[in-house]
């Protein structure tokens, strides 16, 4: 149960990224007054990134609820918490990148700062969660 339940919360963590930044897009495209096409595309990418968060998060409630281990579950916690924290962070960052009539190479490069940020320190909670389990799983 531990290995699904590592790989459960990393994919939580990618996959209602990637559904968020996608999301964010879709609005930009209509906003931009986009092709119908391109725009539906981007819905189709943004529907696809929604399921498989859904899904993930689905398997990482069920593996969670079975965690035996009191700090392991406050750590998950912690990793959710975290991320709820960094969405409007990452919301703000991608919506910037959508208005085009104000990008430069410096604006576009202090976003993708911002957004590796963020991550990093989604990531930074979820380093704790894997040594655990590494714990756990040693017999620790």
């Amino acid at each position: 149960m531990l290995l699904p339940l590592r790989e459960a919360i990393a994919q939580s963590v990618e996959f209602s990224n990637q559904a968020l930044i996608l999301m964010i897009r879709v609005k930009g495209a209509y906003k931009r007054q986009e092709e119908p096409k391109r725009i539906l595309d981007e819905i189709r990418r943004w529907d696809e990134a929604s399921e498989k968060s859904s899904e993930v998060l689905t398997k990482l409630e069920i593996l969670r609820i079975q965690v035996g281990d009191r700090r392991l579950y406050h750590m998950i916690e912690d990793v959710k918490k975290s991320a709820e924290e960094e969405n409007p962070k990452i919301i703000a960052a991608v919506l910037r990148v959508q208005d085009t009539e104000k990008m430069n190479l410096k604006i576009v490069l202090a976003i993708a700062e911002e957004l590796a940020e963020a991550r990093k320190r989604i990531f930074d909670k979820l380093l704790p969660v894997n040594e655990r389990i590494e714990e756990l799983l040693s017999g620790e």
